[in-house]
């Protein structure tokens, strides 16, 4: 294998090296201060404590995170804890290495990206959409995310790729063991967000139902022992709780998690528009809405006119229907949804606005007249998506303004949760963050690793961390004398010790 990717790049040296300059780029706008300017709120923090508790073999956790907003009892798999438990060995248990572990795993997706577009439509496609990819300020975004719907995409693009290999079993019978990959992806992917343990499997037997590969039955046993296998600890769990998670997830599948649902074409409409949002960001990050449509039609155009020549022929064009499986069943699930649609629903379908991108920009490469006004198109496209990326990375630096990203970062807390280490000296005190409910884990999680445990009733010194550099003071604090005030970056933090004026 390695003697056949070597000599791959000796053939398609200008092909490896546009694709490597791609990777860097993504990679280092993912990674670059992604430990320190990492968001650290109230769901982070949880992890945190989870996976500190792996690490050092307190508690081996057999289900995930809740999901949906815990409003069921329903758990997601382990899988997502136990694949940042490396990175915080090598980082001291510092959450930084889960920001590494986020940022390595999306960077790789852009490979992914590359190579589904390439086997999917041709080299071209697959730079193009990789390119876009890779500087995408949306993809950026949740790339330098510790959040276990983020990686998602990496594992959806594992799949697509495989049944796309699974697809041409006829003229290359070793392809078959791209069967085994999909069943690690898939036995991966569905433990890490809803939309993907409800949707992967549909997906697969429209797919299984269409191509019907020739695979003997001894294979398929294997790859559903294997999905199983990476699946045991939930399904141990839940047989040994009464199928407690059964019973969560069949709530999810049979009740509203809002009291007020709405209508089925207030939610048609509803899913039109956060589909239209998050295409038009991932493509032209709502600058042109001409140029945006005129990108959705060409694809469009693009994809009709695959499939109608492949009717033709009286042939299955394999990308085509794999395209429409990706695309369509989420919509329709996204419909039938009766709450209002988070953005990071849409990470089982966040490579698909690139791909068709790529698809466009392949299918006219093809007439080398239309080759300079695309590689145009292209430029400026990843051009405007990686100026509003830098943008993100300068509001996250110290002093940046927060505008476009999240309000504090770790950096900042561990600051604030060494300047009262300091500030303390061994004096028991009672802490809060406001806004309440945003941060407390994570500031638990930091105090803990400090050595420090703020007193859970009264004590003669108190600290608030508020978010905002020019925040006022608690109510509380207001009758209160000598109150004092630190700033650290975005954090401001008041203390105030009761009856009477700091020593």
């Amino acid at each position: 294998m390695v003697q056949r990717a070597l000599s791959w790049i000796r053939r398609n040296r200008i092909e490896f090296a546009l694709l490597v300059i791609i990777v860097l780029a993504g990679s280092a706008l993912r990674l670059y201060q992604v430990g320190g300017w990492m968001h650290f709120g109230q769901d982070e923090g949880n992890v945190a404590r989870v996976v500190r508790s792996i690490a050092t073999g307190e508690d081996l956790v057999a289900l995930g995170p809740a999901a949906p907003n815990n409003w069921s009892g329903f758990h997601l798999g382990p899988f997502f804890y136990y694949l940042l438990v490396p990175f915080y060995w090598m980082s001291g248990l510092s959450p930084a290495g889960g920001a590494a572990a986020a940022a390595l795993v999306t960077s790789a997706s852009i490979v992914l990206v590359y190579l589904v577009g390439k086997k999917f439509v041709n080299a071209a496609a697959g730079l193009s959409a990789a390119a876009l990819f890779s500087a995408s300020y949306l993809m950026v975004y949740y790339g330098r995310w510790v959040w276990h719907p983020n990686v998602v995409p990496f594992f959806m693009l594992l799949i697509f790729l495989s049944l796309y290999e699974l697809a041409h079993l006829e003229r290359n019978r070793k392809s078959a063991w791209y069967l085994y990959v999909l069943a690690v992806a898939v036995g991966l992917v569905v433990q890490l967000h809803g939309t993907a343990l409800i949707l992967v499997p549909a997906m697969l037997v429209v797919y299984f139902i269409i191509f019907r590969p020739r695979i003997p039955w001894q294979k398929y046993a294997a790859a559903a022992a294997i999905i199983v296998a990476l699946n045991a600890p939930m399904i141990a769990y839940d047989v040994t709780h009464g199928f407690q998670n059964v019973n969560g997830f069949t709530q999810i599948l049979t009740q509203s998690e809002t009291d007020n649902p709405v209508s089925l074409f207030e939610r048609a409409r509803e899913a039109k528009n956060v589909v239209r949002d998050f295409w038009f960001e991932s493509l032209t990050h709502k600058q042109s809405a001409v140029l945006f449509y005129a990108l959705a039609a060409a694809s469009a155009a693009v994809l009709l006119a695959e499939l109608a020549a492949a009717v033709k022929r009286k042939r299955r064009h394999v990308a085509g229907t794999l395209m429409l499986i990706w695309l369509v069943l989420p919509l329709c699930s996204y419909v039938l949804y009766q709450a209002k649609i988070p953005v990071h629903y849409f990470c089982i379908v966040f490579p698909l606005p690139f791909i068709f991108f790529g698809w466009v920009f392949g299918y006219g490469w093809r007439a080398r007249s239309l080759r300079i006004p695309l590689f145009g198109l292209l430029f400026g496209l990843a051009g405007l998506q990686l100026y509003y990326s830098v943008i993100l990375l300068r509001d996250l630096s110290p002093g940046g303004s927060r505008a476009s990203s999240y309000p504090i970062t770790l950096s900042e807390m561990e600051s604030a949760v060494e300047y009262i280490h300091d500030d303390s000296r061994g004096e028991p005190f009672v802490f809060v963050s406001l806004p309440v409910g945003a941060y407390d884990s994570g500031y638990t999680y930091l105090f803990e690793r400090a050595g420090l445990s703020p007193a859970a009733q009264e004590a003669g010194l108190e600290y608030a961390a508020v978010v905002g550099f020019s925040a006022a003071p608690p109510e509380w604090f207001i009758s209160s004398s000598g109150i004092t005030r630190h700033s650290i970056g975005n954090v401001t933090i008041f203390s105030v010790r009761k009856g009477g004026a700091d020593d």
